[in-house]
Formats: structure tokens, sequence, C-alpha cells
């Protein structure tokens, strides 16, 4: 048996232990109020303490065809062509697969503030490639807005993507829609998890401002079951993000 001086200095240590891996404060998420709607968005900058949020890999996360909304504001872009990431299930490696939405900065190879579908995986040929997906839709600093994308892999044609924008400040203004065509039928498992905010890895390509009811859905939604229609969740809804105090951050 242990001297009773040696027993009491490995209860003094186990204590200590304890201390340092129990969490004495609760994690503190920066929210925001999101112009013209109710509630609280999560407010998400490069320097901010969370830059991105993760969710845990799960078999649920979209395989194939895939739908992602969110109501977003955002506060600038870069200077250079580096995307604004709204949500994506990639690691950021431009060799592995995955997928990305985000806006285009100043410097972009198409035109700056539209939205654009960034894809990594296999084209009709079997090869790996990389497509970006440019849309027609502007997105304005410091206004709130729904965005969209509804991803049919198996449509290469000029509606296999399409996107969509309704600027929230003005309720005259319409839902606008652009379509697109693609050349990438297949992703892979893609490589990361899926993020809010920024891809997974390397930090680069974060949101700056507000995000909020981000829905992920394993279907190339109809316009008649968007988040603007249908505020909740579908049988094709995999993911339904809110950031509202109750009932609590990081409840499910």
């Amino acid at each position: 048996l242990p001297s009773e001086t040696f027993a009491d200095s490995e209860i003094e240590f186990l204590k200590k232990q304890a201390e340092r891996i129990q969490p004495n404060k609760a994690v503190v998420f920066e929210t925001g109020k999101m112009p013209f709607r109710e509630g609280r968005a999560i407010a998400l900058t490069p320097a901010g303490p969370h830059p991105r949020l993760h969710v845990p890999d799960s078999p649920m996360l979209p395989k194939g065809d895939f739908t992602l909304e969110a109501i977003v504001m955002l506060r600038s872009v870069f200077d250079d062509g580096t995307v604004r990431t709204i949500a994506a299930h990639w690691n950021g490696d431009q060799k592995k697969p995955g997928w990305s939405l985000g806006v285009t900065s100043k410097k972009s190879a198409y035109k700056p503030q539209v939205l654009v579908l960034q894809l990594w995986g296999e084209n009709a040929k079997g090869k790996f490639d990389y497509e970006p997906v440019f849309s027609a839709l502007h997105i304005d600093l410091n206004k709130p807005y729904y965005v969209g994308v509804a991803v049919d892999l198996n449509n290469a044609g000029e509606n296999g993507v399409t996107f969509y924008a309704k600027d929230l400040s003005n309720d005259e203004e319409p839902l606008q829609k652009d379509q697109a065509f693609h050349k990438i039928v297949k992703i892979p498992p893609a490589a990361g998890r899926f993020t809010i905010g920024g891809p997974d890895g390397k930090l680069a390509r974060t949101w700056d401002g507000l995000i909020d009811d981000v829905r992920l859905s394993a279907a190339a939604l109809r316009e008649n079951q968007l988040l603007l229609t249908s505020d909740r969740a579908l049988k094709e809804t995999v993911g339904f993000w809110q950031f509202e105090t109750n009932p609590g951050m990081l409840q499910d």
C-alpha cells in the first residue's frame, strides 16, 4: 500500500488534472442582430474567437445532390480573389474532393461580390477536376440576404446548379434566381468536416459578418421547398442550424 504522504500527493495530482480538463467556463459565441429579422445570428470574423463552426462528420451528410441555404450579411470582402465562405464540406486542399459556397472578392476571375459554388470532384471522364460555378447574383455589403444553391450532380445541363438570392431589407425585391452548367458530376467522400463560415483545415477563406438559419438538404430542392416558403426541417433536411440563446447555441 502507498504511504499516507504518497497517497495524499496522488490525490492532489488527480484533483489538479480534473480541474485542468474540466470546462471551467462555457464557450462564448459572439452573436448579432440580423437587420430586418427577429432573433440572433452567429457573428463570424477572421480574427474572432470562433471564425468558423465545425459539424461532426456523419453518414447523413449529402453524398450526391444537395441544397445549401442561409441568411447572411457580409461586412467585407478580401482585397484579392479569395472567396468569403458561407458554408463548405471541404478541407481547403485543392487536390481533395468537396464543395464550398461563398461570395467572390475584389479581384475575382469573374466578378466581385457574386455567389459562387466551388466544386472539387470527378468530371464525366472520371478524372479529378476543380470547377468554380459563378452566378450573376450580386451580394451588397451590410445588407441581409437569403441565399441558396441547389445542385443536381446528374444534370450537367444549363439548370444543373441553381442559385438563389433575396435582399431581405426590401420586401418588394423579388427572389433572384440564376442557373448554370457544371462539369463535375461526382464528388467522392468529401475531405474535411462540414463547416459554417470557412472550410475545414487551414484558417482561410473565412466569412466576415453574420450567418443564420443554415439549412443543408440531401437533395436539389425545388423553389417551393426553399426556406423562404418552408421555414422548417423537410424530409430531405440533414441539418438546420439556428443560433438562438433558447434552447442554446450548441443544442440540436
